[in-house]
């Protein structure tokens, strides 16, 4: 169990070496989500107190940890956003950049910014998996569809398999339309051999009680027009027993944990139970197997792959949820097998521990390198414009590497996402109208916006791109104001990125 910002962990990971990934993400709610400071919180923080009494995390002071019991942030800013993440999804899967450009101006509360977290993730967590392995993203109705969509572009919409709705009970309902009462899980696969046990989540069949047995014991129902109907079954222990009908890809057999504060509930935030995990696992896995949860949370998934037999690697950045974690795997969680021993885990929060990554082609590690030496050269560049050294004419890449990721990979005209190829190297004041050849005036134009301005100051291209409804009245002086913020952050030198 690592307790770090999940991509550090991924990068280091192997590819195709995970049978089956589930993450349950932030969903882009806007909000910060706080958990219970109840009696299961409490007797975790009591149980940790009296270990450390034995000796154990002799360092560490619990009533600080547990002081604001489980809370984690879902609101999301362009501070979220890595600008070498532009670049490197540009560089791997270049038709996200469009998809980005069509969903710009239509997400909600810092809807754009959150998807990029999101893609640079995904693109990892697909070189993980294994051609047969699978993966199930939880998200609800806020974001699903542009998660939908993001995923068809990175694991192929053919490997689309289904889209499961979880509903469950509650009393949260609005006189103005539907009770919102379900959550969506995405199922999408590395390729068309995956492994799937539909024999093994099977469910009860409706109205069972309506099946007969014949003379030989086997069950049937009465079909129309007087045929038998026999229903999946299997001979056991010396009689036939019903085998169940297939799941279906709605659920509404497992309560939420809002409504069923059993045994495992932690009066964690976001919890998901036990019961989903399982049948996830059961359904896509198999002994044996490697099951890994980025965003483990409170570990549900971690408990439900080790009472099945499964390997596991769970990923936190949170410290609450780390402790939280191996109390509920160290104190023989009530709903793991009886008789079983904890298990042995190993909690990882230094970087020097991480595992480190063996590659499987010349090619792939030369990719992993390229990203350091890219790195490397754009930080050369961005020195050379402190000190306003000038450029050699083979630093021309570079420059626009530094400018792609200083932009945002955005046009400094339209603030619209385009790749890198489809950008010009601008110089935001003409040279007809006394602009310098100089690197500290240059900047990146999609074509359309470099057409427009031609010598013409930024001033007049927001005009003409207002007149061509390209962007909003209101739009301009925001776009004035992030250009002037750029110029200003130039002529201090700075080493940071816009």
């Amino acid at each position: 169990m690592y307790r770090r910002d999940n991509l550090e962990v991924l990068r280091e990971m192997n590819s195709e070496t995970v049978d089956l990934i589930y993450l349950d993400p932030p969903w882009n709610k806007n909000d910060t989500f706080v958990g219970s400071q109840g009696k299961g919180v409490q007797k975790i923080k009591e149980w940790f107190i009296e270990i450390q009494k034995r000796g154990e995390f002799p360092d560490k002071d619990f009533e600080v940890i547990f002081k604001d019991g489980p809370s984690f942030k879902d609101i999301w800013r362009d501070s979220d956003v890595n600008q070498e993440w532009h670049s490197e999804i540009d560089e791997r899967v270049p038709s996200l950049i469009p998809y980005l450009s069509g969903i710009k101006g239509h997400t909600e509360h810092g809807g754009y910014f959150y998807l990029i977290f999101m893609m640079i993730r995904l693109m990892e967590l697909k070189r993980i998996l294994k051609p047969t392995g699978s993966i199930y993203l939880h998200c609800d109705p806020t974001m699903s569809h542009y998660l939908k969509l993001l995923m068809d572009i990175i694991f192929g919409d053919k490997n689309f398999q289904n889209e499961i709705v979880w509903n469950y009970k509650g009393t949260t309902n609005s006189p103005h339309r539907f009770a919102r009462k379900h959550d969506v899980l995405l199922l999408f696969t590395k390729g068309t051999k995956h492994l799937f046990f539909a024999d093994s989540v099977r469910v009860p069949y409706e109205n069972s009680d309506k099946f007969i047995q014949d003379k030989t014991g086997r069950w049937y129902k009465k079909w129309s027009k007087g045929k038998n109907y026999y229903p999946a079954q299997l001979f056991q222990d010396g009689k036939w027993v019903l085998k169940g009908k297939y799941q279906y890809d709605v659920w509404n057999d497992i309560p939420s944990m809002s409504t069923s504060h059993g045994k495992e509930y932690l009066g964690y935030p976001t919890q998901k139970p036990l019961k989903l995990l399982e049948r996830i696992i059961k359904a896509s896995s198999k002994k044996g197997d490697l099951v890994l949860d980025p965003f483990c949370g409170c570990a549900t998934t971690c408990v439900a792959a080790e009472n099945l037999g499964r390997k596991w690697v769970g990923i936190d950045e949170s410290e609450l949820s780390y402790y939280m974690n191996y109390y509920r795997l160290r104190t023989w969680d009530p709903l793991l097998q009886e008789g079983k021993a904890p298990p042995a885990i190993f909690l990882i929060d230094k970087k020097d521990d991480f595992p480190v990554r063996e590659f499987a082609s010349h090619d792939e590690k030369e990719e992993y390198d390229q990203r350091r030496i890219t790195r490397k050269d754009v930080e050369g560049i961005r020195q050379k414009r402190k000190k306003k050294m000038p450029l050699k004419k083979e630093d021309e890449a570079a420059l626009r590497e530094l400018l792609y990721h200083d932009q945002g990979g955005l046009c400094a005209g339209c603030d619209y996402p385009k790749n890198k190829h489809d950008f010009h190297l601008d110089h935001i004041k003409p040279k007809s109208k006394d602009g310098v050849h100089d690197e500290t005036n240059r900047q990146l134009l999609c074509g359309s916006c470099n057409l427009i301005k031609g010598d013409r100051t930024m001033e007049d291209l927001w005009k003409r791109l207002v007149e061509l409804k390209r962007i909003t009245k209101a739009t301009f002086p925001i776009l004035r104001a992030k250009f002037e913020r750029s110029q200003s952050f130039f002529n201090k030198g700075d080493t940071e990125g816009i």
